[in-house]
């Protein structure tokens, strides 16, 4: 008798907990139905006044607001994401963004201020924002200053949203020169439209120095005519240096320089260090020929890319599986760099959550992060992880050194001579065949975005 009773009180209770994990699963699957169907749908009159007085309008807003037209919202980027944000701490609202993040048909914009707004609510989003945010139309990349200039939303994009911050603070007038100073070095190299732009305004607040300035004083230099005014600093330094075509970014820097050479001597304090962060990826980029305004690039670089990853495996990964374009001061700005100089940077980062493992392929390199294999390639895709076991610092250096081309072969056979030579960067065969290869992202950049391997393809 008591036996059937307790088999009775388990079938029910039994089927209690199916009716409700039927009820939890369907209520969720609603609700996503219901947020799908507000895809495209206008926004109403009473939630759009809402969204204008800067009051919460509700998740079913939002929806529209991310999967909408491209627009701004008239309080801000920075009200958008941390409202957002309140909704991203609820599982159901969270899978959903996630979802939207990768979907085709979500906007670039919509998809930035859901991935920002997870990663507001201590979520993993998807895509990262600091990719996610070179992906935005020219008017949403403006309307993004505002995000930058934010410092506690500045870090989530990276060394590259902390730079930018410092130069939008600074057109604000709330960044003392001095501090501005290395992040503009760091934005200065990257030769590119929208670091070259944050660099100009920035100097031009803090120096006075504009491009038509810049100019005049060349042209002055040019016929051998006083200088005149106005009284930039630096402007002797200024008159000389060559200009080809603007934007003269490397004249601006030179009027920062002298501004903040000037405020140290006229407040008798000693010069700030410039002692490297890193001594040993000092002296390797030394040996390698970079300058020594590339050098004070990376030695800002590499503290910012330590702050943004620390405790984010899934950083690392998602900055790993990055394009390899470029000198590998990309690597805070779009991740670029070829691959075993990359290497040696993020192993510098995180040597105990990274493991660079040895490969016999001169076109890729693996890194182990947290037992998941990563490669950064030149070369196809497929590829299965080596078993090789890890590089000596000697040989990772070495292939380093190899990225460089002629000028790194004898450091290269130097620093480790077991290690073959691989085929140079330049090498023809190689060009043609990278310039035909097309790869896919993977997860950690998104489904089904093509990205190319310009750095291994050549010019």
């Amino acid at each position: 008798m008591w036996s059937s009773r307790w088999r009775w009180w388990a079938a029910a209770l039994a089927g209690l907990f199916l009716v409700g994990l039927a009820g939890f699963v369907a209520r969720r699957g609603v609700r996503s139905w219901w947020w799908d169907s507000r895809v495209g749908t206008p926004i109403d009159a009473e939630s759009q006044a809402r969204l204008d007085r800067c009051e919460d309008p509700g998740f079913e807003t939002w929806v529209r607001v991310i999967t909408g037209a491209d627009g701004e919202v008239a309080c801000g980027e920075p009200w958008v994401v941390r409202t957002l944000a309140v909704h991203a701490v609820h599982g159901d609202q969270a899978a959903w963004l996630a979802e939207r993040i990768v979907a085709p048909s979500t906007p670039d914009g919509g998809r930035l201020r859901a991935a920002v707004a997870l990663v507001l609510a201590d979520r993993i989003p998807p895509l990262e924002p600091a990719w996610l945010r070179l992906r935005v139309s020219d008017g949403r990349a403006v309307a993004n200053r505002d995000l930058y200039a934010d410092e506690a939303l500045a870090p989530v994009f990276g060394p590259a949203g902390v730079a930018l911050g410092l130069a939008e603070r600074a057109v604000a007038g709330d960044v003392d020169p001095e501090d501005l100073l290395p992040a503009l070095r760091w934005l200065a190299q990257l030769r590119v439209p929208e670091a070259d732009d944050a660099v100009l305004r920035a100097v031009a607040a803090s120096t006075g120095l504009t491009e038509q300035d810049a100019a005049q004083l060349r042209a002055r230099h040019a016929r051998g005519a006083p200088l005149g005014s106005p009284e930039i600093p630096g402007r002797g330094e200024v008159a000389e240096l060559p200009c080809a075509a603007p934007p003269c970014v490397d004249a601006a820097m030179a009027s920062l320089e002298a501004l903040v050479r000037r405020a140290e001597l006229d407040a008798a304090r000693p010069m700030a260090s410039e002692a490297p962060t890193d001594r040993v990826l000092e002296a390797l980029l030394t040996e390698l020929g970079w300058s020594r305004s590339e050098r004070l690039a990376m030695d800002w670089l590499l503290p910012a890319l330590r702050a943004w990853v620390q405790d984010h495996p899934e950083r690392v990964r998602s900055l790993w599986a990055r394009p390899t374009s470029g000198s590998v001061l990309r690597l805070g700005w779009d991740g670029g760099g070829p691959p075993f100089l990359a290497a040696v940077v993020v192993d510098r980062l995180t040597p105990e959550a990274v493991d660079p493992v040895r490969s016999d392929r001169a076109d890729t390199a693996w890194l182990q992060v947290q037992g998941t294999f990563v490669a950064r390639t030149c070369g196809v895709v497929g590829l299965e992880p080596p078993t090789s076991g890890e590089w000596t610092p000697q040989a990772l250096y070495s292939r380093a050194a190899m990225e460089a081309g002629p000028v790194g072969g004898h450091l290269a056979a130097r620093l480790d001579p077991s290690v073959p030579t691989p085929p140079p960067v330049g090498d023809p065969v190689a060009n043609a065949i990278g310039r035909t290869l097309l790869r896919t992202a993977s997860a950690a950049n998104g489904p089904g975005l093509p990205v190319t391997s310009g750095f291994c393809a050549g010019p």
